[in-house]
């Protein structure tokens, strides 16, 4: 989610996996958004809002884009166009991204890498299963 400790703001990664996830997603119709989703980004961000300082712009631009990538894959597969991977992958890669997150701006906490990093990987293998499907 971030760049390495102490970087300046600027230094806040450009969220290319995700880009490219939710650009791989594009022509796969009908999207469905459920309710779930509708509330991903806002929780999400409220939740982060207050530790955000001067990351603000590039912390809440990254929660809009992982969260359309979260919603594209879900809605592919809700919609019956895509592997119960897909989303699963896409979900475990934003709880992943909640978990840096959480780490580095609300609480130094074992617990999030513990749980963030196998996440981030599994999510990664899963979401690299559907291509060529």
């Amino acid at each position: 989610l971030l760049a390495g400790e102490g970087a300046a703001p600027a230094a806040a990664p450009a969220p290319r996996p995700q880009l490219g996830y939710s650009f791989s997603l594009r022509n796969l119709r009908p999207l469905v958004i459920t309710e779930t989703e509708e509330k991903l980004m806002p929780a999400a961000a409220l939740w982060l809002s207050p530790h955000l300082g001067r990351l603000r712009v590039p912390v809440l631009a990254y929660v809009a884009v992982i969260t359309v990538m979260v919603w594209g894959a879900v809605g592919v597969t809700v919609a019956g166009r895509g592997p119960w991977f897909l989303a699963a992958g896409a979900i475990l890669f934003y709880l992943s991204d909640l978990a840096v997150a959480r780490d580095r701006l609300v609480t130094k906490a074992f617990g999030s890498r513990a749980w963030g990093l196998p996440a981030y990987y599994l999510g990664q293998l899963l979401l690299a299963l559907t291509v060529g499907r």
